[in-house]
């Protein structure tokens, strides 16, 4: 599997599109913190501080200590110290011991990258030199002269006079044998040997460095993934820790008593000291640990060098360019046909065209060596939708089917004449999303969409429909699901999304008719159309993966969440009520309050129409980007949220 880890903002560089949300913390109180420290990793949730602890001895202890009891205050802020340095101290040496893991898995990776790839030994025959003129000369003893197919032996015509060359001395020229057959009639040995004779070429395994590079990968996905959330815990921990001794400081300049306030100011400054000396030791390791991180270039280029050593890559190989693999055609999917721990191409026909041709769509299957469920990934069904298409190419080339338990079913493009023709629309103009279950003897779109749902919708266990903007717009990355359904719900969490949106699917739309038919489903809104998003396309992969480790496809663990999704209980798209010059003030992934400018309309001549404002307090999931609108065009895809989910929810996706 690939990386986990979402790096911040300004790391990564994010466009407009891309805005990750922030996280809702809008007290910044210790058990807020706390919360968050846990949900970063379950299995580090044993080592995080006892923000809560520390906070209710200061409330109990010192807060409710008189001041005219002075030992006992002083006793109380004995106490609450020795329980802060403890606290401190046992994050401290937690994030150092994983940070010294780190450093060994570190090495191990860079060993992994440096261990060379034993070169495989074989016969270029496009290099294969003439054979030697001596190799052609004939042996003339009698126990090398061969027979004849019929059985009798072949006798070889008899030499005349003037057929002997002669020196230029006049007398007979007595032809000696090679070197090399003189050695072997000399041992007796007169078989020829072909493996000293044939040319050959050391040529570096591909698939072997494939898998290789394949294995790196995932070490350092994961390597990346755990460094970022261990600065997440860390950082988190420090910021409850620097919470509770603020709130000592905030008691002691309650204090009238003088020699009281200036024993809580020691104890704040004993408190801090601690966390800046525990806090320069950790980040000190951190910086060591990122200076000696692998760079993921450094052996994702191995492949490029590979190719570039193998001598059988030459210019005659560019005739290879257009060369198109030839797959079976099937007329339906049966998965039980495959073999299992196998990958496989096909093409399905889903309809004729007018020149009586089948119409037929791509079909990968990825069936496991173990028994499981199946998994379906549709993508394109709207033709001009196509990050789907690699988030299925990644994912296929990346699967093990000797781990994998069940089979994955994928479809990179649902709509071919979409596809063809950069539309989002099928062949006759109508959208297939919104024409489901159809009707066998319907017109094109609806015959379409009802081979759809009896060839493929009914033949799986799960399905995740991959979906963009359509032209004009710009998405976050986020997911439509009924959230009343628990199979969907679970889906729609461990996608890692920046938005989930509460949604009980349109009427005719293919995650509804799988919902109806008892298949859990949800679609994923992966950024914009008709461009490659790697970012969306990452997160998408790593959320497939956590599906399939969920259903015990895959036998890793799920990856939890480095930052949590929004959850909006409803969302809906603003049209414009005017026409002319569109400008948005608000980046996808923004939070808007109720009132707040969204959007305003000029007309051709630069004077201001219209300004819309936002109707409630939301996120901004999705937004026109097209200045050139006219009354009925969208202007503004916002969210609300909340986790209260009404059974009928639908924004027209």
């Amino acid at each position: 599997m690939i990386s986990r880890s979402r790096p911040s903002e300004a790391a990564r560089g994010l466009d407009d599109s891309e805005a990750m949300a922030k996280p809702i913390n809008p007290d910044k109180s210790v058990e807020a913190l706390v919360s968050q420290a846990n949900a970063i990793s379950v299995s580090w949730e044993a080592h995080a501080c006892e923000g809560v602890r520390i906070k209710q001895l200061i409330e109990d202890s010192i807060s409710k200590s008189k001041e005219e009891d002075q030992p006992e205050f002083c006793k109380a802020l004995q106490k609450v110290e020795k329980l802060f340095k403890r606290e401190c101290t046992r994050v401290s040496n937690f994030c150092t011991t994983q940070l010294e893991r780190l450093e060994k898995e570190q090495k191990e990776l860079k060993d992994l990258r440096d261990e060379p790839i034993k070169p495989t030994t074989s016969i270029d025959y496009r290099k294969v030199e003439p054979v030697p003129i001596a190799r052609m000369e004939v042996v003339t003893d009698a126990a090398s002269i061969g027979k004849h197919a019929s059985g009798k032996r072949k006798v070889r015509p008899s030499t005349t006079e003037k057929h002997i060359s002669k020196h230029a001395s006049g007398k007979r020229r007595v032809r000696s044998p090679p070197a090399h057959v003189k050695k072997r009639q000399k041992n007796g040995n007169m078989q020829t040997d072909t493996k000293k004779t044939l040319p050959q070429a050391c040529v570096i395994d591909v698939e072997s460095m494939a898998a290789k590079n394949r294995q790196m990968q995932k070490r350092w996905s994961k390597l990346q993934r755990n460094f970022t959330m261990l600065k997440m815990f860390h950082t988190v921990n420090l910021q409850i820790l620097s919470l509770c001794s603020r709130k000592v400081e905030r008691r002691g300049s309650e204090i009238d008593n003088k020699s009281l306030r200036e024993a809580i100011t020691k104890t704040v400054s004993v408190m801090q000291n601690i966390i800046g000396k525990q806090k320069k030791v950790v980040e000190d390791k951190f910086t060591i640990v990122n200076e000696g991180m692998v760079d993921a270039h450094e052996f994702r280029n191995l492949m490029e060098e590979a190719k570039e050593t193998d001598p059988g890559q030459n210019d005659d190989d560019e005739e290879f360019k257009y060369h198109y693999e030839t797959v079976p055609v099937v007329r339906q999917l049966d998965l039980h046909t495959f073999a299992a721990a196998s990958k496989n191409k096909l093409r399905l026909v889903m309809s004729v065209n007018a020149l009586s041709e089948p119409i037929t769509i791509p079909v990968l299957v990825a069936k496991g060596k173990y028994a499981g469920k199946v998994l379906c990934l549709t993508s394109a069904i709207h033709g001009n939708e196509l990050n789907g298409i690699p988030v299925i190419h990644k994912l296929f080339s990346e699967i093990d089917v000797d781990e994998l338990g069940g089979t994955i079913v994928a479809f990179p493009v649902l709509n071919p004449s979409g596809f063809l023709n950069h539309t989002r629309k099928f062949s006759d103009g109508k959208d297939l999303n919104r024409y489901f279950p159809g009707k066998w003897n319907g017109d094109c779109t609806e015959a379409y969409v009802y081979t759809v749902l009896k060839k493929i919708v009914s033949h799986v266990d799960y399905l995740i429909d991959m979906h963009t903007a359509s032209f004009g717009r710009v998405n976050s990355f986020y997911v439509r699901a009924n959230m009343r359904d628990p199979a969907a719900r679970q889906m729609a969490l461990l996608q890692n999304p920046q938005f989930i949106v509460h949604n009980s699917s349109p009427h005719g739309s293919l995650r509804g008719i799988a919902q109806s038919q008892g298949v859990p489903a949800i679609t994923v809104e992966i950024g914009n159309p008709q461009i490659f998003h790697k970012n969306f396309i990452r997160y998408t992969i790593e959320g497939i993966e956590n599906i399939l480790c969920h259903l015990s496809m895959l036998p890793d663990t799920v990856e939890p969440p480095t930052q949590l999704p929004v959850i909006c209980n409803s969302s809906c798209w603003i049209f414009l009520q005017h026409g002319g010059i569109l400008n948005t003030f608000h980046v996808v992934g923004a939070r808007v309050c109720k009132g707040q400018v969204i959007g305003t309309i000029q007309n051709i001549f630069g004077d201001l129409i219209h300004e819309y404002t936002a109707p409630y307090d939301s996120v901004v999931i999705g937004k026109n980007v097209n200045p050139v609108c006219q009354v009925g065009d969208r202007l503004i895809h916002l969210g609300t949220i909340g986790t209260h989910f009404r059974k009928d929810a639908q924004d027209g996706h």
